[in-house]
């Protein structure tokens, strides 16, 4: 009879340890799971609308986050604006990076967590998160704008989106959204330019109210201003 028992918790033990293996194989990036370098190739959200890994570009291939339902390749979120390269692969390194390794002549850093990183995942929201030993988020795309916001995420005071130069090469293009935490102004800028009035083309005019501000785009599709209490709104 102990020998059965034994059997059968040996069993279930093993049918635990190939569900989770095939779990973050399908929407995660483990140290133990690097994912080789080609176009298309990524971990998908659970239902599938959202994908991580490599997108073809113009000069090779970049790293991103894409909707995997759309007919075409709609970009949402992309690492390191201006780098391509046709080869190597991402994984987790042992000091908790996210790595471009073999690109070009040199690794490349995805993300820098604040903490060890051990586990990522593709999210239905498209935010694609990486999680240390305790299972809590250390780094996140939603907090690493670039060109993009989707619904249900916010662009922070000091942050800041920048044009692209098409759909699909996303290096940075010719303009620049900041939400400046000194004033408080959401201000569009060209490039190479600094942050001064005498620089900007167009601002929100919520400049010095004594509280900072996010830009926030909710599930809705409505997008305003709003302080941290909820008490300011400016609908935009």
């Amino acid at each position: 009879m102990a020998a059965n028992h034994l059997h059968l918790l040996l069993c279930l033990a093993l049918a635990t340890l190939v569900s989770l293996d095939f779990s973050c194989a399908q929407t995660g990036i483990t140290s133990l799971s690097p994912l080789k370098a080609d176009a298309g190739a990524g971990r998908s959200s659970p239902s599938g609308r959202f994908s991580f890994g490599f997108y073809a570009t113009e000069g090779g291939l970049a790293v991103g986050v894409w909707l995997a339902t759309a007919p075409n390749v709609t970009i949402t979120w992309t690492a390191n604006h201006n780098d391509t390269a046709t080869r190597g692969m991402l994984r987790l390194a042992d000091d908790g990076r996210l790595l471009w390794t073999g690109a070009g002549d040199h690794d490349r850093t995805v993300a820098q967590p604040s903490r060890l990183a051990v586990t990522g995942a593709m999210r239905d929201d498209s935010n694609f998160v990486l999680f240390g030993a305790d299972d809590t988020v250390v780094w996140q795309t939603f907090e690493s704008p670039r060109d993009t916001l989707v619904a249900g995420q916010d662009l922070m005071p000091a942050a800041q989106l920048f044009s692209s130069l098409s759909d699909i090469n996303k290096a940075a293009g010719k303009y620049r959204l900041v939400n400046q935490q000194e004033d408080d102004n959401l201000v569009l800028y060209p490039m190479s330019t600094p942050n001064d009035p005498a620089s900007s083309y167009c601002n929100t005019g919520t400049f010095d109210l004594g509280f900072t501000l996010i830009l926030r785009l909710d599930t809705s599709g409505l997008l305003y201003l709003v302080n941290n209490d909820g008490s300011f709104t400016k609908n935009l």
